[in-house]
């Protein structure tokens, strides 16, 4: 762990842009409800890796996520 009182240096790389794509389906039930469900799948990583007292290691983090939404209609 580092904390304030290491020498050691700690420096992320997250990305300013990353791409993604988003899939789904939706319904409308009795005209009162829409219910819907999407997938979000990253195409490319969140971060480049960290760098931690001069050693960079990398890793790969995408942003993948199930997205599911219940609205009123009026």
């Amino acid at each position: 762990m580092i904390n304030s009182n290491s020498n050691l240096s700690y420096e992320e790389n997250k990305k300013d842009i990353v791409w993604s794509y988003q899939a789904g389906i939706g319904i409308d039930i009795l005209k009162k409800i829409t219910l819907d469900l999407r997938y979000e799948g990253g195409l490319s990583n969140i971060y480049d890796g960290v760098t931690i007292a001069g050693k960079k290691y990398k890793y790969d983090i995408k942003n993948n996520q199930w997205l599911f939404s219940i609205g009123l209609i009026f």
